[in-house]
């Protein structure tokens, strides 16, 4: 991730929030497009590993509700920030295989952060026997 495109999405988000249609006397939050890595980018369902599925993501760590958080619908593990702020957010690896299957799978990372808005991203792997 690069840090002017996240910079620059922020800024693209705060003027959506800013301009937001009225309705019904309120304002319509727009949803945050977020960009993510998924580690590891191969999955081996054969392999044993109690290692976890850890999804990378360039949201402020603060901004997000954690307990909210799914990756295809799977229930966050836990969550952390990585050293410049952004949520990290980890997944048990058998739960992630069972719903995989190769060659690959297309990972979508959704939530809502502390404001209200939600989130959604994707990511695919591959997947190997």
């Amino acid at each position: 991730m690069k840090k002017t495109m996240a910079v620059s999405r922020f800024a693209v988000l705060g003027l959506l929030v800013g301009v937001a249609l009225v309705g019904a006397g309120g304002y319509v939050l727009a949803q945050v497009e977020a960009d993510i890595t998924v580690s590891p980018q191969t999955l081996k369902l054969s392999s044993n590993s109690t290692s976890w599925v850890t999804v990378h993501t360039n949201l402020p760590y603060g901004a997000v509700m954690s307990a909210s958080v799914t990756l295809d619908g799977i229930p966050i593990s836990w969550s952390k920030a990585d050293d410049r702020g952004y949520f990290v957010a980890k997944f048990q690896i058998g739960a992630i295989k069972g719903i995989a299957a190769p060659p690959s799978v297309e990972l979508t990372f959704a939530g809502t952060l502390k404001d209200g808005q939600t989130f959604t991203a994707t990511d695919t792997v591959s997947v190997i026997r």
